[in-house]
Order: structure tokens, then sequence, then C-alpha cells
């Protein structure tokens, strides 16, 4: 079986990533340097251990709100200029 790779640790990415572990495959979730807060940290887990449907507007605001990177990630965003 092969591993997957899900970029991002974000709504997105989790909600990949439980959609391929509940299809039994092998995942690992890659993100550029983002240190997830511990109270963001405890809703991904939270949010992983959920069906999709249960989750809250508020679990996805509080997902999607600032998070900090360890790096500085500019010379990302000039590439793609």
């Amino acid at each position: 079986m092969y591993m997957h790779c899900v970029i991002g640790s974000g709504l997105a990415g989790v909600a990949c990533a439980k959609a391929l572990l509940a299809r039994g495959a092998e995942v690992m979730m890659l993100d550029a340097g983002i240190e997830l807060e511990p109270k963001r940290a405890e809703l991904v887990r939270k949010l992983g251990s959920s069906k999709i449907s249960q989750w809250t507007p508020e679990d996805i605001a509080t997902l999607k709100g600032g998070t900090h990177t360890l790096v500085d990630l500019s010379p990302l965003s000039q590439a793609a200029e």
C-alpha cells in the first residue's frame, strides 16, 4: 500500500487526511513550519475523531484563524509571482 502525503494541516488537510484514513490509507501530513497553538492542536485532534457533519461553525472558524510561522515564508510567496 502507498503512503499518501497531505500538504497542509488546515481545514482541507484535516478533512482529506480523515477521508484517506477512513479508507484504510496510510497518511503523512506535511506543513511548512507552522506551529499550532495548543487550542488549535486540540481542535485538530477533536475534528479528526469526529464526522465532518458534526463540525460546528465555531470549530471551523477557530481552525481557519491565524497561525504563527516558525520560518520566514516570504521566499515561497515571491516564487509564485
